[in-house]
């Protein structure tokens, strides 16, 4: 089983083709999203981190409705 790259006692969930590292669920980001990555439109983290930033903006726009 591979480890993080970030927490070598952890489990890695998700491989990184960019960087060829291996991350766990808690490092699960793209290190940087404003540069070219030739696997963007096929990447599991690239995804995951959209939608947890989504969610975020989402959340703190209720917020604000709500105040």
């Amino acid at each position: 089983m591979n480890t993080c790259a970030r927490h070598p006692e952890r489990p890695a969930t998700q491989y990184c083709q960019k960087h060829y590292r291996y991350l766990c669920d808690e490092c699960l980001a793209c290190t940087d999203p404003k540069l070219y990555c030739p696997h963007r439109a096929s990447c599991i983290i690239w995804y995951l981190d959209q939608e947890k930033r989504r969610e975020k903006r989402d959340e703190e726009r209720m917020r604000d409705e709500t105040v």
